[in-house]
């Protein structure tokens, strides 16, 4: 993962340890229900097409974990992007950062509130978009989130001067 700018704020690294647990635990649990519905006993069909269907949604989301944590978050004088490219939130639109403990948010991390809504997004373990919020973190390092959090409530108290 290059850094992609020269006016680099912040970065917010995946935690490797986090990213394999992660994405281990969805793995397990989907290979838990796939075996217990594959098992020969009596029971309804309609048990076992269940179990098949939450472990393949498990599967997938031990994937989508895998994937959406090989990237990572940069904050730069522009925007907060994601490492491929993908911008998360421009900081023109930011309006205030949400990180204390009864904030709706992610884990080690913290909540944008929007100026206006974007498209929905969501990147398993790393981000969120949803109307006027987005969350960051989850499977990030406590101190890189809570250093991102604090530079970008120190841009807005700039820009409010």
């Amino acid at each position: 993962m290059t850094e992609p700018h020269s006016d680099l704020l912040a970065s917010l690294n995946p935690s490797p340890a986090r990213r394999y647990l992660a994405a281990g635990v969805f793995l397990g649990l989907g290979l838990i229900l796939m075996t217990v519905a594959m098992k020969p006993a009596e029971g309804e069909a309609v048990g076992r097409i269940a179990l098949v269907v939450m472990g393949l949604a498990s599967l997938g989301a031990g994937w989508a974990v895998w994937r959406a944590s090989s990237r990572a978050l940069y904050l730069t004088s522009e925007a907060l992007i994601q490492s491929d490219g993908q911008v998360v939130a421009p900081l023109s639109q930011i309006a205030g950062v949400e990180r204390g403990v009864f904030a709706m948010k992610p884990s080690n991390g913290f909540v944008l509130r929007l100026r206006e809504p974007l498209p929905r997004h969501w990147s398993p373990g790393m981000w969120w978009r949803f109307g006027k919020r987005v969350g960051v973190g989850g499977i990030t390092a406590p101190a890189e989130g809570k250093a991102m959090a604090d530079i970008l409530a120190l841009r807005l108290a700039e820009q409010n001067d």
